[in-house]
């Protein structure tokens, strides 16, 4: 590891961001290119179990992370000297399922049945607990149910999220892939609807599509075609793009040029979809078509990343959900956790960079070409 002055960390979800493609395409290494005392690596590069766990928790350092909300929330009740600086939202699937022999036509139709609720009690933020937690009462809401008018079958998994997905020290070019196989716990979804175990379970995002062509799970309903879009909040809407407070204050030239970077990433996607949806296949080890018909054309419009008022109303609404279900026991300011400066300062650096001829190729001019994945 060459020696340098400041590290910078990164780590993101298995969602469509753009600082995703602004990582595989290269980006924050050309950007930094002319820093000697800088170096950004992955959490995942590390051999140390604590610097993957930061992916959760984000304890790590100069760190940067983008993805669901419901770590970077329980981040930051828990102690972590976080601050917001972006927020994106990107449409997808929120849905309850059923097997392809069930009898359930309608929301109604769940009252006193089994529901199955997966619940990881080693990790620090049980986020997929809580997103099913979230899909289940927003479903049941459009039919006048709770929570308890149907029985959850909780099971329990004992392994932790790094063991399953981030294992040993990785070369950034493997992390691509090996850090984004998140459909363990997922799949032991699937196998207790088809055994019978229970009557329906909870999926989002592209899982839906894949349970669909995999082995004809049926969607009972969508949370994600709520009409409100404060209704169909959960752990992906919006993503949060988070960085550590004192890094803002130490170097806020660093957090602006790599911020203005992901926002680059937003406008290539606009001018290059195809190539997008290719990028963001990549990070979810899923095949291109499946994030297409997943996300639809709103994909790149949902990319962008700001501060804009209601996806931070959105964010409060989550931090009270996960408070009020006792998923985080401190509460704390949303409005606080903003910082706007990030923002502006990068918004400043691209309006420079929209100038030149031929933006975004010409500043982001990495092709990458990147092998297709099939499911």
């Amino acid at each position: 590891m060459p020696t340098s002055n400041t590290t910078l960390w990164y780590t993101r979800c298995s969602v469509p961001t753009p600082f995703g493609i602004a990582e595989q395409r290269g980006w924050f290494d050309e950007e930094l290119a002319a820093d000697k005392d800088v170096e950004i690596l992955a959490l995942q590069s590390s051999p140390d179990p604590k610097v993957h766990q930061s992916h959760y928790t984000h304890t790590q350092p100069n760190s940067f992370r983008q993805g669901g909300n419901y770590p970077a929330i329980w981040a930051r009740a828990n102690g972590s000297d976080t601050r917001v600086i972006g927020l994106s939202w990107i449409e997808a699937p929120q849905a309850v399922l059923v097997g392809p022999e069930s009898n359930l036509r309608s929301v109604a139709d769940l009252k006193g049945k089994r529901l199955l609720i997966v619940r990881r009690p080693h990790e620090p933020i049980d986020f997929p607990y809580a997103t099913t937690l979230r899909t289940y009462e927003k479903v049941l809401a459009t039919a006048g149910l709770t929570l308890k008018d149907v029985e959850l079958v909780e099971r329990t998994v004992d392994r932790s999220f790094i063991n399953d997905h981030h294992g040993a020290s990785l070369s950034r070019n493997e992390n691509v892939v090996a850090n984004r196989r998140s459909g363990g716990f997922a799949q032991d979804s699937l196998v207790a609807l088809l055994s019978g175990k229970v009557d329906a379970i909870a999926s989002g995002g592209v899982q839906v599509l894949q349970f669909e062509k995999l082995v004809g799970t049926r969607v009972l309903f969508d949370a994600g075609n709520l009409p409100d879009k404060f209704a169909r909040a959960n752990n992906s809407y919006p993503f949060t793009f988070a960085v550590n407070a004192d890094l803002i204050e130490r170097r806020p030239d660093l957090v602006a040029r790599l911020y203005a970077r992901v926002l680059e990433a937003v406008d290539w996607a606009k001018i290059h979809p195809a190539d997008a949806i290719r990028h963001l296949a990549r990070e979810q080890a899923v095949s291109e078509e499946l994030v297409e018909l997943t996300y639809g054309d709103g994909l790149a419009a949902g990319l962008e990343t700001d501060l804009a008022a209601d996806k931070i109303e959105a964010l409060r609404l989550q931090k009270d959900f996960l408070l009020r279900h006792g998923l985080i026991t401190k509460d704390f300011d949303v409005e606080k956790w903003i910082d706007h400066r990030p923002l502006q300062a990068a918004l400043k650096i691209l309006e420079e960079r929209r100038r030149k001829p031929g933006y975004p190729d010409s500043v982001a001019n990495r092709s990458n070409a990147l092998p297709a994945f099939s499911v």
